[in-house]
């Protein structure tokens, strides 16, 4: 596992201009756009994960039901789709009438991730439980990592989920959570990248488990996270997290992440999450 010089880059204006119109609407109480289905909290829809399935682009995401209070329930999972995406217009649809996945009794459910296998063309949704709420005075919980199948058609999850992983702060004592899963296949060699520590702060990381397998088992071989504000390679990389791999047939394996641009990691302080690229050796 090897991180190579990363590249800031730029978020392209047409998301910023999608992000700027939304916020405005909400500024001048415009009626919520019909993307959100009645049974969800509107605007609490974070950490969506797309990929073209059976013809259409599929985007699972996770978020509060309606008549929740932010940080007393718990996140679920919903899907989302469109038979086109443009330059200017990536609306999708969500006509569920209720969630995919809530899992409650783990403390909710976030942070979807699809993973196609090249091999068998199986689509998979890795997810970690423990949305950090403190549902009917359950208190803390452990952070899990699950697996499931997407169905063949794209639209919802079939089976039983897989747990994969759980946070183990017994041998990892930085290991307190498991955010943002990424699940990739490279030759063979499974790998699962997740962040850990407090996002809000520069001790935020990169680690990683290897897998025999989309459902484990897997194993966790390094002593520490592989990416930090130490070993990011640029002193502007403060708490990185949110890691996503992918494999450009031309050049190989490429890793982006973000981070803080100021080491007190926090909105309220000034400070902004920038988008990093960095070319990445997974180790096969």
């Amino acid at each position: 596992m090897q991180v190579k010089g990363p590249v800031e880059v730029s978020v392209k204006a047409a998301l910023v201009e999608v992000i700027e119109v939304a916020e405005a609407s909400d500024r001048q109480s415009q009626p919520v756009p019909m993307f959100w289905p009645a049974w969800q909290h509107a605007g609490t829809e974070t950490s969506p994960s797309v990929a073209y399935l059976n013809g259409a682009w599929r985007m699972f995401y996770d978020t509060y039901q309606a008549g929740q209070n932010i940080g007393t329930g718990w996140d679920c999972l919903s899907e989302a789709s469109t038979t086109s995406i443009t330059s200017t217009n990536a609306a999708f649809t969500d006509t569920s009438t209720g969630p995919l996945t809530c899992m409650p009794q783990y403390g909710g459910v976030l942070d979807p991730s699809i993973f196609v296998d090249p091999t068998t063309n199986q689509a998979w949704l890795i997810y970690k439980t423990n949305d950090g709420g403190n549902y009917q005075g359950t208190g803390a919980q452990a952070s899990h990592l699950f697996v499931q199948a997407i169905n063949a058609n794209g639209v919802g999850l079939y089976g039983s989920p897989t747990m994969i992983w759980t946070n183990d702060t017994v041998h990892f004592p930085w290991e307190n959570t498991l955010d943002n899963p990424d699940l990739i296949e490279a030759n063979g060699r499974w790998l699962v990248l997740f962040a850990t520590g407090n996002w809000q702060s520069a001790s935020y990381a990169e680690a990683y488990l290897t897998c025999t397998g989309p459902l484990g088992p897997c194993t966790q071989p390094d002593t520490t996270p592989f990416l930090s504000q130490a070993t990011a390679g640029t002193a502007a990389a403060i708490g990185p997290g949110g890691g996503s791999l992918f494999d450009d047939p031309h050049s190989g394996w490429y890793l982006t992440f973000e981070s803080w641009s100021k080491s007190c990691a926090t909105y309220s302080c000034g400070a902004v999450r920038q988008l990093f690229i960095t070319p990445f050796d997974p180790g096969v």
